[in-house]
């Protein structure tokens, strides 16, 4: 069983599931933590209806960033570790936060319709 399946289960952070996690991802996922405080408010789930399109953000520093479970994040260090350096796929925080908060339900939800999608994506992008 894996990290995540065993936090999928309990729902929350135990102290040993914690020690367990910095045992294996180390700082990533203390810089992970972050974003889902305050109940996970800067991450949501937006859900397209009909299609049930499920489209991911997380709401950082210097904007939000539009993910792709398990795939994509467009921050720069996803951009750049991963595309330009060719490097094994690691994740970043963004993506980490989002596999974390999926496992805890610390997200936010909201549906759309599907026609809202573009003006969707480009106020996401500002």
């Amino acid at each position: 069983m894996s990290l995540f399946d065993e936090l999928q289960r309990e729902k929350k952070f135990s102290g040993p599931l914690i020690q367990k996690f910095q045992q294996e991802y180390g700082d990533i996922f203390f810089r992970s933590l972050e974003f889902l405080q305050n109940k996970g408010t800067k991450i949501k789930k937006t859900t397209f209806k009909p299609s049930n399109l499920e489209v991911w953000s997380i709401e950082g520093k210097s904007g939000n960033y539009l993910v792709y479970p398990g795939i994509y994040c467009q921050c720069h260090n996803f951009v750049i570790d991963i595309i330009y350096r060719k490097r094994k796929f690691t994740y970043c925080k963004h993506l980490f936060a989002q596999k974390l908060a999926k496992c805890v339900d610390q997200y936010q939800n909201e549906e759309k319709k599907d026609s809202e999608y573009l003006n969707w994506m480009k106020k996401l992008q500002k």
